[in-house]
C-alpha cells in the first residue's frame, strides 16, 4: 500500500540534460489516495487556525492572488517610504523531497496532534517505497527515507506545517526587518515552499536571515539554492548594492523578478509591460497553431475555455492593473476568428456570449471576466476584520478612512485619497465603471460603514471604533433588526454582545445616523446580488 511509481515531469524552460530540471511526481495507488485525502480533509479544516495568514498555499480561504496583490502593495509602500530595501524570492532545492521525517513528526506532536490521527501519519511515513518509471522500463525499488511525496493529497499541508516555524522565526527576529505601516510589519509571505521576503535595512537583515536559514536547514533538511534565489533591490544606493552582491551571490535583478508565475516589477507602472504582452503573444500563437486542426466550432469554444481563458484569468486575478480596452477587444476578436475559422460569422456575438440558459453558447466574454475578477477584490474590504494581508495593508495605509467608504457612500462626498495605493485606485476605478452599468449598488446601501466613515464623525474616533469593532458591528445592516427593519435596541445589543451600559450615548448617535437607511415599510430594503456577495465576504474554499 505504501509503494508508488515516480514519474519525472520536465520543468518548462529548464535544461533537459540536468536532473534538477525534472519534478518527481509520485503515482500512488487508489486506496492510499483515498485514505490520505480523508486525512487531508480533516487536517485542512484546522489549517487556518494553525497557519499564519502570511502562508496562502493550500489553506482554506486563501489564494495565490492574495500574495501577489500584497507584494505589489508592499513594493509601492517601500517606494513611497524611500528606504533602501529588497524583494527576495527564495528558491529551495527539492523542498518537498528533502523534508526530514523526524523533524516533521516531532512538529506534529508539538502542535497537539495525537491518537489515531498521528498514528496514521506515522504509519504512512514508516516504510514507503517507490519505483522510478523510465521510458520503456522501470528501475529497481527505492526505499524512501525523507520528503513528502508530490502527488499525495496530504503532502502540501504537512509541508505548510513544517515551514511555519521558519516563517515564525523570521517574523519574530528583531534584526530581520520589513516595511512598516502603522506599527504593523510585513516581512514574509509564502505559497507552500515559494517564499517571498520584503526586507528593509538589508545590510543587517540578510546576514541574520542566512544564520536563521542555516539553523532551520540543519533540523529540517531545507536547502537554499543561492544561485536560483532572485533579488530585486529597491531604492538601494549603488555602493550598497555592489557590496551586497559581492557578499551574497544571488541572481540580482534590475527591473523585475518572477514570483508565482508573474513578474513583479520595481514600480507599479511597469507591471503591464512585463506581464501582458508575452501572454497575448502566446495566446495568439496557440490560436494560430490550432486553426488548422479539424475541430467543430462548438469544440473550439470549449478549447478556448480550457486552454486560453485560464491563462487570462490568472493574470486578471493576480495583477490589480488596468488593461487597455483595445487590448481586451483584440483578444476577443482573435477568439472569434479562431472559432469561425475562414467561414463567416453566422451567429451574433452577443448571442454567442450569452449563457446557455438564455439561449446562447456561453462563449467567453473577456471584458466581463476582466471586470468580474477585479470587482471580486472589493469583497476583501467589506469587513473590518480582514482575512487577507493585502486588505489589511490597504486599510492601514488609508487610515483613518476605511476603503469600503469609497464603495458604499452614495453621497459621493469622499474621493479617493491622492496618496492611496495604486491597486486601490484601480479597484475603485473598476467600481465606478461598473456599479451603475450592472446595478451593483442599491439606493441606500445597508453595507455603508459606520466606523471609519467621515459621514459619521463620531465613528472616526479611535476609542469609538475600539468599542464597536470588538463586537463585529461595522455597517448599517449590523445595527438593524432583520425582522422589523428597525434599529436594534440598546437592551438587545447589551444582551447579544455583552455591551457595557456606558456605550448608551454612542448607540443613540448610531441610531440617529442610520435613520435615512430605514425603510418606512416593515420589509427590509432588498440587497443587490453583489451586495449579498459582499455581505458574505471572501469565500473560504481553498
Amino acid at each position: 500500500m505504501l509503494s508508488s511509481y515516480i514519474t519525472l515531469i520536465h520543468k518548462e524552460g529548464k535544461d533537459p540534460s540536468k536532473c534538477g530540471s525534472y519534478r518527481p511526481i509520485a503515482l500512488l495507488n487508489s486506496d492510499l489516495k483515498l485514505f490520505t485525502k480523508i486525512l487531508a480533509n480533516r487536517l485542512g479544516n484546522m489549517m487556518p487556525k494553525l497557519i499564519n495568514p502570511d502562508q496562502v498555499g493550500f489553506i482554506q480561504g486563501r489564494q495565490a492572488r492574495d500574495n501577489t496583490r500584497r507584494a505589489i502593495d508592499l513594493i509601492e509602500v517601500i517606494n513611497k517610504q524611500h528606504a533602501p530595501a529588497l524583494i527576495m524570492s527564495l528558491d529551495a532545492e527539492k523542498a518537498f523531497d528533502r523534508l526530514n521525517w523526524e523533524y516533521m513528526l516531532k512538529l506534529l506532536q508539538g502542535i497537539g496532534l495525537q491518537g489515531p490521527f498521528l498514528t496514521a501519519i506515522q504509519q504512512l511515513y514508516s516504510t514507503p517505497t517507490a519505483t522510478l518509471k523510465l521510458p520503456g522500463a522501470t528501475a529497481s525499488i527505492i526505499s524512501i527515507r525523507n520528503g513528502t511525496r508530490q502527488g499525495c493529497p496530504l503532502s502540501p499541508l504537512l509541508y505548510a506545517l513544517s515551514i511555519e516555524p521558519l516563517a515564525t522565526a523570521i517574523r519574530n527576529h528583531p534584526d530581520i526587518t520589513g516595511p512598516k505601516i502603522k506599527e504593523q510589519e510585513y516581512v514574509i509571505s509564502l505559497f507552500a515552499d515559494d517564499v517571498l521576503l520584503t526586507l528593509t535595512n538589508p545590510a543587517i537583515s540578510l546576514p541574520n536571515l542566512h544564520n536563521l536559514l542555516a539553523t532551520y536547514s540543519r533540523i529540517s533538511g531545507y536547502k537554499l539554492n543561492i544561485d536560483k534565489t532572485e533579488v530585486l533591490p529597491l531604492n538601494m544606493p549603488k555602493e550598497m548594492k555592489n557590496w551586497l552582491s559581492e557578499k551574497f551571490h544571488y541572481k540580482w535583478k534590475e527591473r523585475s523578478l518572477k514570483y508565482l508565475g508573474i513578474h513583479l516589477t520595481n514600480t507599479y507602472k511597469k507591471l503591464y509591460q512585463h506581464n501582458y504582452p508575452p501572454l497575448i503573444q502566446s495566446i495568439k500563437s496557440l490560436l494560430n497553431k490550432w486553426k488548422s486542426q479539424s475541430i467543430s466550432w462548438l469544440g473550439r469554444i470549449t478549447t478556448v475555455k480550457m486552454s486560453i481563458l485560464p491563462k487570462l484569468l490568472f493574470l486578471f486575478e493576480t495583477l490589480p492593473i488596468s488593461v487597455p480596452k483595445t487590448v481586451l477587444q483584440d483578444i476577443q476578436r482573435s477568439i472569434f476568428q479562431f472559432v469561425w475559422g475562414k467561414s463567416s460569422h453566422r451567429i451574433a456575438k452577443t448571442v454567442m456570449m450569452a449563457s446557455k440558459r438564455q439561449g446562447g453558447l456561453a462563449a467567453p466574454n473577456i471584458l466581463k471576466y476582466y471586470e468580474a475578477t477585479h470587482l471580486r477584490q472589493i469583497l476583501g474590504w467589506t469587513t473590518l476584520h480582514t482575512r487577507t494581508r493585502w486588505a489589511q495593508i490597504e486599510s492601514l495605509w488609508m487610515e483613518p478612512i476605511h476603503p469600503s467608504v469609497y464603495i458604499w457612500d452614495v453621497s459621493n462626498q469622499h474621493k479617493a485619497q491622492p496618496e492611496a495605493l495604486s491597486a486601490v485606485k484601480f479597484t475603485l476605478h473598476i467600481w465606478q465603471c461598473c456599479k451603475n452599468k450592472y446595478r451593483l449598488i442599491s439606493q441606500k446601501p445597508l453595507l455603508t460603514p459606520i466606523l471609519a466613515n467621515p459621514s459619521f464623525p463620531p465613528g472616526m474616533s479611535i476609542m469609538f471604533q475600539t468599542h464597536w469593532k470588538q463586537k463585529a458591528l461595522f455597517t448599517v445592516q449590523d445595527f438593524l433588526n432583520p425582522l422589523t427593519n428597525k434599529p436594534l435596541t440598546f437592551e438587545t445589543i447589551c444582551q447579544k454582545y455583552q455591551t457595557p451600559h456606558t456605550l448608551f450615548y454612542e448607540h443613540i448617535q448610531i441610531t440617529h445616523f442610520i435613520q435615512p437607511f430605514i425603510s418606512k415599510h416593515i420589509q427590509r430594503p432588498s440587497l443587490t446580488r453583489f451586495e449579498i456577495l459582499c455581505r458574505q465576504g471572501l469565500p473560504r474554499e481553498a
